[in-house]
């Protein structure tokens, strides 16, 4: 797969890229959904670009006329809502428009819904399904048209299953279900994804988009990032800054050196000590019964 040239959906730092099955699968997705209006949800961990998600596809039916030039993106953290100012902060008040009517013919991101009390999901469901909210102290209802996009850091099935998700709420927002799994399941997308954030990244004037050399891209690929594309992007920053105009070279990556670890001979010495601390530990400091957890004779 890594002879396959990577896809992509979106522009500079709004862009998915990769070759993994799953990114094609993704792009794909997106490009299926981009000239509607249907709602979209898009889970996997923290990281993984499901914000970047979200933003290329707001743009994207900007551009292809879906929604209007200029048409807002309204990012809701649902777990930022003071539960006494839950009306006034979604529906307004005299005092001004709540988030739903600042969302108005634009799109409105609805982020970590499971961390939100199962009432204001709820509540979140009779507005949109009625397409209106009426701000307090209003009598008029107030007209909502929007798009919706959700964000997840979890299967929505299984936040449905275990009470943390309306079920109404789920369907309404997953008319279709986007999966972006974590970087260190598709190792074939590591490298694509660096090379696409270098080529956004923030220049000086007459300054070139920072490269990778052979030795640079390996070690990208080969290491770990829990922290997904989140983390890969801190690691170039490191080298963007190191390498200072010139390409990026692996000695200025924040990996850990080869020179850096210790020989074998400690590295197992060091093992066995704490192997034998541990089974002490475990038996109250018994050298006998230590001896025997450890199936060797006390000497």
């Amino acid at each position: 797969r890594r002879d396959q040239a990577p896809v992509s959906f979106g522009k500079g730092q709004s862009r998915l890229v990769g070759r993994s099955q799953a990114m094609r699968t993704a792009v794909e997705a997106l490009k299926q959904v981009a000239p509607t209006r249907a709602s979209v949800l898009f889970w996997g961990p923290g990281g993984v670009g499901k914000g970047v998600a979200a933003r290329a596809l707001h743009e994207r039916r900007i551009r292809d006329g879906v929604l209007p030039k200029g048409a807002p993106l309204v990012a809701l953290d649902l777990r930022e809502l003071r539960a006494d100012q839950v009306e006034r902060e979604l529906f307004g008040s005299p005092e001004g428009p709540g988030l739903l009517a600042a969302a108005h013919e634009g799109t409105l991101l609805l982020e970590h819904l499971p961390e939100a009390p199962l009432e204001l999901q709820r509540l979140l469901v009779r507005a949109l399904e009625d397409g209106s909210v009426r701000p307090l102290g209003a009598a008029a209802q107030v007209p909502l048209e929007l798009t919706l996009i959700a964000t997840l850091g979890e299967d929505p099935g299984d936040c449905v299953v275990a009470g943390r998700l309306d079920p109404d709420l789920c369907l309404l927002l997953g008319q279709v279900r986007i999966a972006i799994p974590a970087l260190d399941t598709r190792p074939e997308d590591k490298v694509p994804l660096a090379e696409a954030l270098l080529a956004s990244w923030p220049l000086r004037p007459n300054q070139t988009p920072p490269l990778l050399t052979v030795g640079a891209r390996q070690a990208i690929e080969s290491r770990s990032y829990p922290g997904n594309a989140r983390e890969l992007n801190a690691v170039l920053a490191s080298g963007v800054v190191l390498a200072n105009g010139r390409a990026i070279d692996i000695d200025d990556l924040p990996y850990e050196r080869p020179s850096e670890l210790k020989p074998l001979r400690m590295a197992l010495s060091d093992y066995e000590r704490r192997y034998v601390e541990e089974a002490l530990l475990a038996n109250r400091s018994d050298l006998t019964a230590t001896a025997a957890t450890l199936g060797i004779t006390r000497r």
